[in-house]
Parts: structure tokens; sequence; C-alpha cells
């Protein structure tokens, strides 16, 4: 056996393990979480009485209707055993792996008290442990202590509640120079009261997203009533990253317009492929234009790779990811706000992301009240788009950022583990794998790649690309995901590539096969089987079937 550094050990003991290593002592904090639950009901009030009596128990009414509810958990839980399993290191499909141990211990002491941190009236202890479990978080993308925001129910919801703020502060200019609200009044009557005001058209707000955008900025824009001509995308490189220049272009143009910019975005751990816009860049043309006069809200999507922040207070392992990354995760620190998904690399359950905010003044919404709630200035319920919000999930990060941690001891050595997977596969992917064309650079723990030969058509290597997906359906081995990558919004990425293999652009769009090694056991030396290789094989034979 090869021995473990005794710092990657230290990581096993936060996760359950892919036989259920860690069974027995899951199994008592378990119990103890049930007996502590159980007596903290049983301390409140004790005077009060029996409602349900021995008699109750014994009677043939009752006795059926706890048999009804066995057969039911019967077969509730004999379904989810056709669950996906994503919990073995096998699965490295989509972005969800194994949770920690102490996110889901966490998630499940909240969930037995079904606090709703809508109000403090209802969530005197999820309300205080949200506020210190997102300074956690923000102490670990480097915002300061002046930081504010509020967990999720995901990433989505966390871009929606950025776009909501940019809106509100261009709302408040407009009401400090023209007296006029665009919360107040309609779009038409909106831009109707405007004209008569200041004498000049209304010119529709604009959002600038890069082409590797998740889908959800779509949704806001059009939620938020911007319509298309509101939604302004960003060119990409030939990395596939944000195009600086392009994104110059599209502020000229908006200011040229007369366009108000409601926001920048950029990418922290792109959908497709985990990359990472060049953050630092962006953040600094931000600032020219500030020193222009014109403010331009950056508004970080950091929903994957936010949490690879932990990475870069320790110095081994943050050579783990190039200096240009190194760069653009620094810089996130200095963004107006910030979207994470603790529900992805946190490994905690679903559902659970979170919005984080530089300062109160990006944090400030519209005021809003409610006379059925005390405390207003003290809920958060008026400053989210959200208004019931479980307790769980705050919860769950609380106790996995006070367990595993926010550094390079906890998360940071997790994630390295992905990386080095990442790594690890790619090379004997090459050397294996005949025509094996991967999407490079590739920045955090996702593979996208395709088989290529020189000179083939893309329609042909998608077919293969298609193929070779629909085999890892059928098989029981391991999970893979797909992705495409539009012709058109990463053109000069798909142009180097295909200049690499003089590949012939026929369709429109370049499947990819996907792989996301998250699972922090995929490499685990004590492992009696080495699963990149098997991956490495199967994969091997079902190409080789196909040639």
């Amino acid at each position: 056996m090869i021995d473990c550094d005794p710092r990657d050990i230290a990581i096993k003991s936060f996760f359950l393990g892919p036989q259920s290593e860690n069974a027995d002592w899951l199994r008592r904090k378990w119990v103890e979480i049930l007996d502590n639950w159980i007596a903290w009901r049983n301390s409140r009030f004790p005077n009060d009485g029996h409602s349900i009596s021995n008699e109750d128990r014994e009677c043939v009414a009752f006795q059926e209707s706890i048999g009804r509810m066995d057969q039911a958990l019967s077969e509730i839980l004999k379904d989810l055993e056709g669950e996906t399993p994503k919990f073995t290191p096998r699965y490295i499909g989509h972005m969800v792996s194994e949770v920690s141990m102490p996110a889901l211990m966490g998630h499940i002491c909240a969930l037995l008290h079904n606090p709703n941190n809508t109000s403090r009236e209802v969530s005197r202890v999820t309300s205080r442990l949200e506020e210190e479990a997102i300074a956690d978080l923000a102490t670990m993308i480097g915002f300061s202590k002046a930081a504010s925001g509020h967990f999720t129910s995901g990433g989505t919801l966390a871009n929606f509640e950025a776009l909501w703020r940019s809106i509100g502060r261009l709302n408040r200019v407009l009401n400090e120079q023209h007296g006029i609200s665009l919360l107040g009044l309609g779009p038409w009557h909106f831009a109707d009261r405007y004209l008569e005001i200041t004498g000049q058209k209304f010119q529709a707000p604009v959002v600038l997203v890069p082409n590797n955008k998740h889908f959800s900025w779509e949704k806001a824009v059009s939620l938020m009533g911007l319509g298309d001509e509101g939604f302004w995308p960003v060119e990409l490189d030939d990395q596939g990253r944000l195009s600086i220049h392009a994104l110059r272009a599209q502020i000229e143009k908006a200011i040229s317009e007369g366009r108000p910019i409601l926001m920048a975005v950029s990418v922290a751990g792109t959908t497709e492929m985990g990359e990472i816009d060049p953050i630092e860049q962006v953040q600094l043309l931000i600032e020219e234009y500030r020193e222009r006069g014109i403010d331009i809200w950056h508004h970080v999507d950091a929903a994957f790779g936010g949490y690879y922040t932990s990475l870069l207070n320790d110095q081994e392992l943050a050579q783990k990811i190039s200096n240009s990354v190194q760069v653009s995760l620094a810089a996130i620190a200095r963004a107006d706000s910030v979207t994470l998904d603790p529900h992805k690399l946190g490994y905690v359950p679903y559902a659970c992301g979170a919005f984080i905010a530089r300062d109160d003044e990006h944090y400030r919404t519209r005021n809003f009240s409610a006379a059925y709630l005390k405390n207003n200035n003290q809920s958060r319920w008026s400053y989210t788009l959200e208004g019931s919000r479980s307790g769980a999930g705050v919860t769950a990060v609380w106790l996995a950022n006070r367990t595993l941690g926010l550094d390079g001891r906890g998360y940071g050595r997790l994630l390295a583990k992905g990386i080095e997977a990442r790594e690890q596969m790619h090379v004997e992917l090459g050397r294996q794998i005949p025509d094996y064309l991967p999407v490079l650079p590739s920045d955090l723990n996702i593979i996208c790649f395709s088989i290529a030969s020189r000179g083939s058509k893309l329609s042909v290597i998608n077919e293969r690309t298609e193929k070779l997906f629909s085999h890892f359906e059928a098989s029981p081995n391991f999970s893979v995901s797909k992705t495409v990558l539009d012709v058109k919004a990463y053109k000069l990425l798909i142009d180097r590539l295909a200049r690499e293999r003089d590949i012939v652009l026929d369709c429109a769009k370049w499947m990819q096969l996907r792989l996301v090694l998250m699972n922090p056991f995929i490499t685990s030396k004590e492992s009696a089987v080495d699963l990149v290789q098997e991956f490495v094989n199967e994969l091997r034979l079902a190409n080789s079937v196909m040639t």
C-alpha cells in the first residue's frame, strides 16, 4: 500500500466514503442528532401533558396509519435505490458529487427545527448563523468585513439578486436626478414620463454578459423586463473566455447610444468547461471607466469556481492552477458582487446558493415592509427576492466552513485533488486514445473533449461523440455528461481547434464529452481499482468498435 499524505487522510474524514467506510461514526452522530432533537422537544413545556396516549397508539386506526406510513416509506426507499449514484467516484457527469458529512449533518439538524430565514421571529439561530456563514464565504473570496449577503436556492436566484440591485441603483440615480422612479411606473409610462421631464427619449438599459454565460442571465434579463434589446452578449477570445477588447467595444457602443449600463458580468468557472474569465482585466477596465465618471456594476458569476479562492493562500496548492487563473480568482475581491453555489464545490446538499455584495451600499435594495413581521430592519426578507428561505443550507454551509475549513488545509486541498484528477485523466486519454482532442486550456476540474481525426468533418465528429455518450448512458460503470459549443458563440476557440486538426466546420455546434472530476476519491491510492485507467479502457473499447 502507498502511504497517503496525512493532509489527504484528514480530508477523507469529512466524507462517508464510496463504500460507506465512515458509516459507524455517521450512524452514531445521526442517532445523536435525533436524540438531541427529541430531548429538546421534551424539555419544552413538560407540564402541558401528553397529547398522544398509550391507548391512542394501540388504537386500530392509529396502527393502520402507522402501517401506511411504513409501507409508503418502504416504497420510496426502494424507489430511491434507482437514483443516480452521484456519491461514487465513477460519477463524473455533471457538477454534483458526494456531499460532505458536516454539510449533511448541518442540513439535517436545521430540517428538524424547520427554520424559515425570512424572519428572525422564526429563525432565531439560523438567522445568526447565516450572517456568520456569509462572512466566512466573503472572507474566502477576499471581501472585507463590510460585505453583506444571504443564501438563495441556487446560483440562478443569486444572479437575479445581483441584477435586481443594479436596477435599483439606476432607479436611485434617476430619482435623484429627475424625481422619477423605474419601479413606480410600468415601462411605457416610465418612458413617457422620462421624455416629459428631460425632453429626451429613454434608452433601454443594457447588461453585458459573455457568451460563455449560464442560461440564468437570459432568464434574469427577461424577468426584469429589460427585453431582448437589454441583453448584450460579449464575444469570447480563442481560449473561450470573455474578450476584453469585445467588452470595451460593447461599453463604448452603449455610451455612444446613450444606454445606461446596468452591469458587466464575468464568469469564474463556466458551466461548459469550468473556465475562468480574465476577471482582473475586467475589473481594471471597469475602474478605468469609473475614473471617467461611468460607474458600471461588476458582478462575478462564481457559482462553480468561487470556492477555488480557497487555494490562493497556500503556495503549494496555488501552483495547481495557472498564474493567470490565480490572478483572476484574486481579483474577485474587487468586484461589486459575487454568486457562489455551495451545493457544487462546497459539497453541500441541494439547494444552496449564495449572493454576496461587497458592502451594504451594494446590498441595499428598494425598501419593503410587512405589517405582520416585527423588526423588519433585522430580517433579510426585505432584501431578498425569495420570501421563505430554509435555514438548512445555512447550517450545512456553516458546519462545513467551521470543520472542513475555507483555506488550503480544507477546501483548498479538497479542490486541488480534482485538478490533480483532471490532469491525470488528461494525460492518460492523450497517451492511450487515438485522435483525442481536448478543449484547452482547462482551468479547473473539467475536461471537454472529442475524438477527431485529422481532416474530419465536424458532423462526423459529432456523430461519434453522440454514440460514445450513448454508450456511457447505457453503461453501468461510469456516468459522463455532454455539452455543445456553439460555433457562433465560441467562434475563435472553435476556429483554433479546427486548425489544429484541419477540421471541416460543416455544422453550427461542436459536441463534447464532458467529465467533471470533483469526487475526492477518483484517484484514491487505497482503492482496489485504478478508476482513471478503467475509464480510459472503457472509452478505448467503445471507440474502437466505432472505428
